[in-house]
């Protein structure tokens, strides 16, 4: 059904894809499948001359017919306002553009998840958890957000975004400040990075960082060590114990734990490995193991009730299962809910606790 829509919709038209990175690839191997061969690969931006043996064109170099193309938008991440491109392709003169989430609408099989993305039927059945995590957020604005990430999970149509904060993740200035001096336990630590945001607006006492990537872990200690506090630093990804797991390197802010990842790493616990290290604030931007890590650090939370901002878009369950989590526990924290990237990535859940 889906792949006869997408035929009809495409018929007696030529086709151009926007992007040449992996999701490109990745809608190219199934037009392929389908029998549909671009005519050329477009970028605003670009060294490439060539991708997966199509010619790649700049924007400002192309002199075509727009009525007869289609333009398939083969990227899905964090950093580009898709609204603000597709009105910009508009204005050139294409009238028929496809997103990536348009796209995968149609094939959702054939992708499966990637981070919160999934059949967007998903959510529709889980209205009472969505209820119930909508009724623990403190402010108006945290609501509206849950109802337009809700909506556009559901829906897949980009206007339904509208509350995007692109500065001061982890740290929103519109919500309660943290408690000073820091205890810092930082789950996703890269190169530091929210460690300098950190060092920046508060007064920090000493740090726990968490990096498997070697090469972000590189980084990061001749960060820290140019930083000059107490810091300890664990070479492992987090969960809910000791286990040896496959993990993906090499990928920046995004390594991750990954049944195809070609390395191996050693996961450990929050309880397991920070013995009254008494965390202040716990942030957890952990490529999708944040429910698992949370579970094995629920003996730390409780006894010390630290704040905690946590990201809710690796995985589509991490909307509900993660609050709700945190609500079963009864600790007292008020919540809130900020987006501080595009297509609603890095949405964070900051839990703050009442005195």
């Amino acid at each position: 059904m889906s792949r006869d829509k997408f035929l009809n919709f495409t018929k007696n038209k030529k086709i151009v894809i926007y992007g040449s990175g992996t999701i490109s690839g990745k809608v190219i191997n199934k037009l392929d499948e389908l029998n549909i061969f671009p005519e050329f690969i477009l970028e605003t931006e670009s060294t490439k001359k060539s991708f997966k043996n199509y010619k790649v064109f700049l924007l400002k170099d192309i002199d075509i017919n727009f009525d007869e193309y289609i333009v398939i938008l083969g990227f899905f991440n964090a950093y580009v306002d898709v609204l603000d491109l597709k009105n910009k392709l508009t204005r050139i003169g294409f009238g028929s553009i496809i997103t990536f989430l348009d796209f995968y609408d149609f094939f959702p099989e054939y992708f499966g998840d990637i981070y919160w993305l999934t059949d967007k039927n998903y959510l529709k059945d889980k209205t009472e958890s969505l209820d119930e995590v909508k009724s623990l957020l403190e402010d108006n604005k945290s609501k509206i957000i849950f109802e337009e990430v809700v909506k556009f999970r559901t829906t897949l149509n980009y206007n339904a975004l509208s509350s995007v904060d692109l500065d001061d993740q982890y740290f929103p200035n519109d919500i309660p400040k943290w408690k000073e001096p820091v205890n810092f336990i930082d789950l996703g630590a890269f190169n530091g990075d929210t460690i300098k945001l950190l060092n920046d607006k508060y007064d920090i006492n000493k740090i726990a960082a968490f990096e498997p990537d070697q090469e972000n872990l590189q980084e990061l200690i001749e960060f820290l060590k140019k930083l000059n506090k107490e810091s300890i630093i664990f070479p492992n990804a987090t969960s809910d114990g000791i286990k040896k797991m496959n993990f993906d390197a090499n990928a920046g802010a995004g390594s991750v734990v990954s049944e195809f990842g070609a390395e191996t790493v050693t996961t450990i616990s929050i309880d397991q490995s920070l013995i009254l290290f008494n965390p202040t604030l716990i942030k957890m931007d952990i490529e999708g193991s944040e429910h698992e890590t949370l579970i094995g650090a629920e003996q730390t939370i409780k006894l010390t009730r630290p704040g905690l901002a946590i990201c809710l878009y690796h995985k589509p369950e991490d909307l509900f299962k993660i609050p709700l989590l945190l609500k079963k526990w009864n600790l007292n924290y008020t919540f809130y809910l900020r987006l501080h990237c595009y297509s609603s990535f890095d949405l964070v859940l900051y839990a703050i606790p009442n005195k």
